[in-house]
């Protein structure tokens, strides 16, 4: 097993949607609901954004998904599987914001979150400048530190992270990697 140490910065606007189960309280309509939950949709730890080992594991998983490329000498077989199986990311990327400081943006989008349905205003925390480093360990060691690298800078530009990001049809959440430090 092998750990990566791995720093990025973003190269557009971060923004987050983890889903509040919340209801509207007594008294309270929609617009009201959203303003009183909109911070909420952050993933904050220690009072810090963060964007959760899970949210890089995928994105990871999808850079691999999108380059399709062939292990040579498996016929058809890809490396989606290997580094599905064989990458783990087990902390968050702590951002360099507090949860006080996060702006907030307000969209019209559609009310079941799915085209085609009623537009309502919708707000949503964004962070316009981040960056930060999460460690992912390598356990398959057919994986290589430059083919683990080019799917890191590949998620970075076209899976990203957060809402709207590239993966699904949007352009927040890209990042660049400017630092890899490999480790045993």
């Amino acid at each position: 097993m092998r750990s990566c140490v791995v720093r990025v910065k973003g190269v557009s606007p971060i923004s987050f949607s983890r889903y509040i189960k919340e209801g509207l309280k007594k008294g309270e309509d929609p617009d009201g609901r959203e303003h009183r939950i909109w911070k909420d949709k952050l993933h904050v730890d220690n009072g810090h954004v963060v964007v959760p080992p899970m949210m890089i594991k995928k994105s990871i998983d999808g850079a691999a998904h999108g380059i399709k490329e062939k292990i040579k000498g498996k016929g058809n077989t890809t490396w989606i599987q290997a580094f599905k199986a064989g990458v783990l990311v087990t902390e968050p990327l702590v951002l360099p914001v507090k949860l006080e400081d996060v702006a907030c943006e307000e969209i019209f989008a559609d009310a079941q979150g799915k085209k085609g349905g009623g537009r309502v205003s919708r707000l949503f925390p964004t962070i316009r400048e981040w960056g930060g480093e999460f460690t992912a360990y390598v356990l398959n060691d057919s994986i290589e530190s430059e083919r683990f690298e080019r799917y890191i800078d590949y998620a970075g530009k076209f899976v990203g992270w957060g809402r709207f990001r590239p993966a699904n049809g949007g352009y927040y959440g890209r990042f660049t990697p400017t630092k890899f430090e490999w480790g045993e």
